[in-house]
């Protein structure tokens, strides 16, 4: 037997899946433009997430290849001596940050122009 509390339940979850169902198409569509700033020493890097590629960024100490692959973004190979960049793996939502200390290089995703790093420090 169903009570009231339990309909209103069932109505609230069914409203919630129609209203998320736009948002997940276009999560999974593939056509997103998000963006992943890339700023190191010589200056900065955009990269369109849509487009797989990878990308050597010269760092203060050495080297940082940074990736795209389907939608995300990741530093796959760094000089520096922790490799906490290379362990922090794969982003692909807006806001996310990976920073290559030692190296002065750091990836940042979301829009270009949008909300970007309040500083850092070398």
């Amino acid at each position: 037997m169903t009570t009231r509390g339990d309909r209103i339940l069932v109505l609230v979850i069914a409203i919630v899946a129609v209203l998320a169902i736009p948002v997940l198409a276009a999560a999974s569509s593939g056509q997103d433009s998000s963006q992943a700033v890339v700023t190191g020493p010589a200056g900065r890097t955009v990269l369109d997430l849509g487009v797989d590629r990878t990308i050597v960024v010269q760092g203060l100490c050495g080297d940082v290849v940074v990736e795209v692959s389907n939608g995300t973004v990741r530093v796959v190979e760094s000089t520096c001596p922790d490799k906490v960049c290379v362990r922090s793996g794969a982003l692909d939502s807006h806001g996310g940050v990976v920073a290559c200390v030692p190296n002065g290089v750091t990836v940042v995703v979301g829009a270009e122009g949008e909300r970007g790093l309040d500083a850092i420090v070398r």
